[in-house]
């Protein structure tokens, strides 16, 4: 399994515990804010690549 699939499937499993309304340990919610972090800095770079890519007639990313 690609490294990358591997890693999102923990990310995935870990945020999608519980409900939304459930409060989380301070830990964890620094985990979830750490995560959401990343998220919020790297999905602009994709709208970013995938405007690039298309100029060129290519596919963008999947996001």
């Amino acid at each position: 399994m690609d490294g990358l699939e591997l890693t999102w499937r923990c990310v995935t499993a870990y945020l999608m515990r519980g409900s939304p309304t459930d409060s989380l340990p301070e830990n964890q919610a620094l985990i979830v804010q750490t995560i959401w972090g990343l998220l919020d800095h790297d999905l602009p770079h994709a709208g970013e690549l995938s405007m690039l890519l298309g100029a060129q007639g290519l596919p963008g990313v999947e996001i």
